[in-house]
């Protein structure tokens, strides 16, 4: 194993100049969720030249992708997922330009060391995560039915090992009421609106009540046509989070009698739906966090021991269903907020660049160990058993 880490880091050494120029084509390209054209061209070409077989727009995603590339021997199945929608007018700062590279380079990487690994090596393409979580698209369709451990990297301001993303539900409330004239017959509407506004201040009195990790934000989508006009329409979104999927199912539910409170209140009826699709909270595998850690500390870099809040992801879903590792690696000096243009300028700089290599070869030594050493991952697949036993994921 140790010389095989050595031929591995070699390996992605020799690659760093590309993956470089893949990263900073992205950066100089940033593309929104759902038009990442450019990106999975990109991506996906390098992987065929790789000897990768790619199979583009899958599960009804355009820009999505499933790359495979089959060992000598038989053996799980692994995949790096590939994130790399940009932010509108923000470009890459979520550092998806980062990521996404680190998947497809570490991919690449145990390609060229197979001969001495057995199973499978995915690459998948999740585009349009911030807007409409692809990963669940793709479970829907059945992309990860056969795939036995997954590995993603986030970007951020250290090197974080257990980061937490909170599960979410989208929930929109949709009130319907009367249209009147606000004037001359008030008494005749009934008022969707004023439904809306009694939700939110339930809403906020509920907040006191509430655990400190729980998160309840949202919007009115929908208010009214005109203001002398009653409105007979209104509609609001709430995101509601926890950091466990049974707690926030509690909270919904209280928000739900919210909800409900301030139709009785003002006679609208109300309508209850899910306006994206629900996350859950992620749970990363002990033993490949422990690898992980192994891995970048032998590459004498420092970890944060701090829980890195991240705020929700598909990943949470993916990780109830096999062994799952989310790792935050530094790309960004410390203080450096997600979702700026202080993340999106430290994605095409020196420590961005150290950050993707560093993380490829983490990475990579992770997936190397679970294909090169039957034992470990037993060990993994024991370790998500026990879990799943006692209804920890």
């Amino acid at each position: 194993m140790q010389e095989l880490r050595k031929l591995l880091n070699k390996t992605v050494d020799e690659m760093s100049k590309k993956l470089a120029e893949m990263s900073g084509f992205l950066y100089h390209n940033p593309e929104i969720a759902g038009e990442e054209y450019k990106a999975m061209k990109l991506i996906t070409e390098e992987l065929e030249k790789n000897s990768f077989k790619v199979k583009r727009g899958v599960s009804g995603i355009t820009t999505s992708f499933v790359a495979a590339y089959n060992c000598q021997s038989r053996g799980p199945a692994i995949a790096f997922l590939a994130e790399y929608e940009a932010l509108p007018n923000l470009g890459h700062g979520s550092g998806h330009n980062i990521t996404s590279i680190i998947s497809a380079g570490a991919a690449i990487a145990l390609s060229k060391i197979s001969e001495n690994l057995s199973g499978k090596i995915l690459c998948i393409g999740t585009p349009g995560e911030s807007k409409f979580n692809s990963k669940l698209l793709m479970v829907d369709d059945g992309i990860f039915n056969n795939v036995d451990v997954v590995m993603i990297a986030q970007a951020g301001d250290r090197h974080c090992v257990n980061p937490i993303f909170l599960a979410n539900d989208g929930i929109q409330f949709t009130f319907l009421g009367k249209a009147a004239h606000a004037a001359a017959a008030p008494e005749e509407g009934i008022n969707a609106l004023d439904a809306v506004i009694m939700l939110f201040n339930s809403v906020h009195a509920l907040r006191q009540q509430l655990k400190d990790d729980a998160r309840i934000h949202g919007i009115i989508s929908r208010g009214g046509e005109a203001v002398n006009i009653i409105p007979d329409l209104a509609v609001a979104q709430f995101s509601i989070r926890a950091k466990t999927r049974k707690s926030l199912n509690e909270i919904v539910e209280k928000v739900k009698k919210c909800a409900r409170g301030a139709a009785i209140q003002t006679g609208a009826r109300l309508k209850i739906s899910f306006f994206e699709k629900s996350v859950d909270d992620y749970s990363g595998n002990e033993i490949l966090i422990n690898e992980y850690s192994k891995n970048l500390l032998e590459l004498d870099e420092t970890i944060d021991p701090e829980p890195k809040l991240s705020g929700s992801s598909d990943i949470g879903n993916l990780s109830y269903m096999m062994p799952t590792i989310c790792p935050v690696v530094k790309i960004a000096p410390e203080g450096v907020g997600l979702h700026t243009l202080e993340m999106a300028q430290s994605s095409f700089s020196k420590t961005g660049t150290h950050g993707l290599i560093t993380g490829t070869k983490a990475l990579s030594m992770t997936g190397m160990r679970i294909l090169g050493d039957t034992d470990f991952y037993n060990a993994v697949k024991l370790s998500f058993k026990k879990l799943k036993k006692n209804n920890q994921v």
